[in-house]
């Protein structure tokens, strides 16, 4: 049957059967077992007690008030559902109770339930809470809860306590979460279906829903956050530090307010929006989304995906949809960059494409690294830019006087800028191009041919070590071809001076005054063209004049007269290929020459004068 009983002696042991019993517990060590009913047992936790509520469902009514402790050290309990509350309390029950229990009832009274030596994960979702104050978890760092959508209704206030403490809803279609949560530094709605929202407080760290249309409000934390918004069309607003916020792999449309701080958007989408805020913040460039870097040093990040780009760095519009990004990071592209910056960029990178940069002289800080890739370095007009004392490039930093930190470029373009630079080329170097300044170019370190066009100045000119291609400008230029088979181009005009030096290299004749042309060693070919009239060329002459006219041309082994339609006179002394072209003319040789393997063509008169 259903028994009461009392133990009003201690050290009682008390056992009953399968009725509904009732049993209150003295003030002494007492022990009780209830059997297989649906018992009440009645008890101050005396130290070192026994209740065993056996099956059914069995209630454990505390009696005592004031604080009260209820753990392995001071009570063996077991078989017990629910705990109860006769009077107000404030317990410290051990993790292992805690968890074996389903209810706790408070009715009436003020309850406030500390849960100790937690650690781990604790489920609280098949538990119920009646008018209980509040329960909090005083274990060690790394506390992981759990509850449901309805957010544990019958708990005034649920405390993760101190250190990293983790809340996670478990299920539900929908959520707003509820405000009785404190000091729970992540909150995790992941698993939520439908539409989640979420405010966080001055301690939270992190921040995670699942595929609704949800928003996430950090602004309140005094820390970094990290804001993971899933799929969906997400709404999130970061804080005042350093926050990473994660829209999630998917194609709806989010809305991102990152606030202050260093912030870092990942997973943006072309639907999606950001307004960065203050700070130097970090996001990954994707064609169609609409975002503003915001105040400070913000970086756009640009990928292989990308494609090719033209980007203006500094304040206002970089690109379409982007905005107030000063610096630049496009190390991982691989494509063709066309890239400018303004006065407050430091930092611009690019990747292993054949990118283009324009030089800054306001951006005095800048670190600009152009990576792999054959890159040209742009030098543009104006107050953009200033005399250059040297500017060198090679394998290591590239040296910009009075600029800030340039590396990987191979070639430069001055050509819009009309002051002088001085240059020396890198062994990547293959293209000079400057403008209308007196210039100086060096490109003998170069490894290969460099094609090199120093404008309309007085220049000075030094060439590579193999067929470079260079194109004379107005000015009173001087040139040193350098070794190999090199190529002349464009108009020769008054005071200049070039040599050719070593390798088999080619100029077409231009009869202009107090100008040099030296083929240098080698065996070098001078070009005749139509209309130059009668016209005399010795070619046993070494280091002095051979042709006659108005420049000073020497040291050319071969001629080509092919185009040439007026009558030439030639002389030589040593075994060359000869054309004499259209007119009629006259070749002298005045040693004895051995022409086998050479070509002679053109040639009406032939004298031998040896």
């Amino acid at each position: 049957g259903n028994l009461t009983v009392t133990a009003d002696a201690a050290g009682s042991s008390i056992t009953t059967g399968s009725g509904t019993d009732s049993v209150t517990l003295g003030a002494g060590l007492d022990s009780v077992n209830t059997g297989s009913g649906n018992d009440t047992i009645y008890s101050a936790l005396a130290a070192l007690d026994t209740i065993a509520g056996g099956d059914g469902t069995d209630v454990l009514v505390l009696t005592s008030s004031g604080a009260a402790t209820l753990s392995a050290a001071t009570v063996s309990m077991s078989g017990i559902e629910t705990l109860k509350f006769a009077n107000d309390t404030t317990l410290t029950i051990s993790a292992a109770y805690f968890s074996a229990l389903t209810h706790f009832d408070g009715t009436g009274k003020t309850v406030d339930i500390t849960v100790s030596g937690a650690s781990g994960s604790i489920d609280l979702s098949s538990k119920s809470f009646t008018n209980i104050n509040s329960v909090t978890f005083a274990g060690a760092d790394g506390q992981q809860v759990t509850i449901d959508s309805s957010g544990l209704p019958g708990v005034t206030t649920l405390d993760g306590g101190d250190g990293f403490d983790s809340i996670v809803f478990s299920s539900g279609s929908s959520l707003s979460v509820p405000s009785n949560l404190i000091n729970f530094e992540k909150v995790d709605a992941s698993l939520i279906t439908g539409d989640v929202s979420i405010v966080g407080s001055a301690s939270t760290q992190e921040i995670a829903t699942g595929s609704g249309d949800d928003t996430i409000n950090s602004a309140a934390a005094t820390g970094n956050t990290t804001l993971s918004g899933g799929a969906g069309a997400d709404s999130i607003t970061g804080g005042a530090q350093n926050d990473q916020i994660d829209l999630g792999v998917d194609t709806d449309a989010d809305v991102v307010n990152a606030g202050a701080g260093s912030d870092t958007v990942l997973n943006l989408g072309s639907q999606d929006t950001a307004n960065l805020g203050a700070g130097n913040d970090r996001i990954t460039y994707v064609a169609g989304a609409t975002v503003d870097g915001g105040d400070d040093l913000d970086t756009l990040a640009v990928t292989a995906a990308a494609g090719s780009l033209t980007l203006t760095m500094g304040a206002g519009v970089n690109i379409a949809g982007y905005q107030n990004f000063e610096n630049l990071d496009a190390s991982s592209s691989d494509d063709a960059l066309t890239v400018s910056y303004g006065n407050t960029s430091t930092s611009i990178k690019t990747g292993s494409g054949n990118d283009t940069i324009t030089y800054n002289k306001g951006a005095s800080t800048v670190v600009v690294d152009a990576g792999d890739g054959l890159d040209t370095l742009v030098i543009g007009a104006g107050s953009n830019s200033v005399p250059f004392v040297q500017m060198e490039f090679g394998s290591d930093t590239d040296q910009i006087a009075g600029a800030g930190t340039y590396t990987g470029f191979e070639n430069l373009d001055s050509t819009a800028y009309t002051g002088s630079i001085t240059f020396s080329a890198g062994s990547g170097t293959t293209s000079v191009l400057t403008g209308s300044g007196n210039d100086l170019i060096d490109a003998s370190a170069a490894d290969q041919a460099v094609a090199i066009n120093a404008g309309n100045g007085n220049n000075n000119i030094q060439g590579s070590r193999f067929g470079d291609t260079i194109t004379l400008g107005l000015g009173a230029d001087t040139i040193a071809a350098g070794d190999g088979a090199d190529t002349i181009v464009g108009t020769l005009t008054a005071n200049d001076t070039v040599n050719f030096g070593a390798g088999a290299d080619s100029y077409t004749y231009q009869d202009v005054a107090n100008t040099t042309v030296d083929g240098g060693t080698g065996s070098d070919t001078l070009h005749l063209i139509s209309g130059m009239g009668a016209t005399s060329i010795d070619l046993t002459q070494v280091d002095a004049d051979q042709v006659s006219g108005n420049s000073d041309i020497r040291n050319f082994e071969n001629l080509d007269g092919s185009a040439a339609d007026d009558d030439l006179t030639i002389t030589v002394n040593a075994a060359g290929n000869v054309s004499g072209g259209s007119g009629n003319d006259v070749l002298n040789v005045d040693a004895d020459v051995n022409f086998t393997g050479k070509t002679l063509s053109g040639i009406e008169t032939l004298n031998l004068n040896s």
